[in-house]
């Protein structure tokens, strides 16, 4: 079994997304459905993860490119998925992304991505499904999400119950929610500064 890094550099060349469900269109664009923010909400815990997918990317430039790299998503101390990239498909995307450089072009950058799928893990106890890249054995830290139950939702005020009144023929008019009054700020012009 590996072991967790005990340091993570800055997390400036991570980019993690969990979502349920990735779709291709004809023209070659991705759409992804079911994306998560930081958190994911369960009816209870244990729960078993129906479709659950992590796209894990790294960013670098073509000449630091690394000869070793691995994506990884654990749960406290323990990893749950993890790709290990093999080195000559690491040499063989250096060499073409170099290739397609141009000259001129000095903001060229590698970008490796991954899927984990995490369909079908089971998850007994709240907490963090955490991510993070190592590239040449330094760990890059990537986001995670934060997995709970619906009573730990509602406590941290993440989720929030709204009663609709039952309403019967007689008293419909009196069941109707009120309208909610928005007020919306004025934009101010800025000031222009020359």
């Amino acid at each position: 079994m590996s072991v967790l890094p005990k340091h993570f550099e800055p997390a400036a060349y991570v980019d993690v997304m969990f979502f349920e469900e990735l779709r291709q269109e004809n023209n070659g664009k991705h759409f992804f459905i079911g994306v998560y923010g930081p958190s994911m909400i369960v009816p209870t815990l244990p729960h078993v993860a129906r479709p659950l997918v992590a796209r894990m990317m790294f960013t670098t430039n073509p000449e630091n490119a690394p000869a070793s790299l691995r994506f990884v998503l654990y749960k406290g101390d323990e990893i749950i998925r993890e790709v290990v990239l093999p080195k000559q498909d690491l040499a063989k995307a250096k060499s073409e992304r170099a290739k397609a450089k141009g000259k001129a072009e000095k903001d060229a950058f590698l970008r490796i991505t991954t899927y984990l799928d995490l369909t079908g893990l089971e998850i007994s106890t709240p907490g963090k499904i955490g991510s993070f890249v190592q590239a040449d054995g330094r760990a890059y830290r990537g986001t995670s999400l934060d997995v709970m139950d619906e009573g730990t939702a509602k406590t941290k005020g993440l989720l929030v119950e709204v009663l609709q009144p039952s309403a019967t023929p007689a008293d419909e008019d009196d069941a109707r929610p009120e309208p909610v009054k928005r007020t919306a700020k004025k934009a101010v012009p800025k000031k222009s500064t020359h």
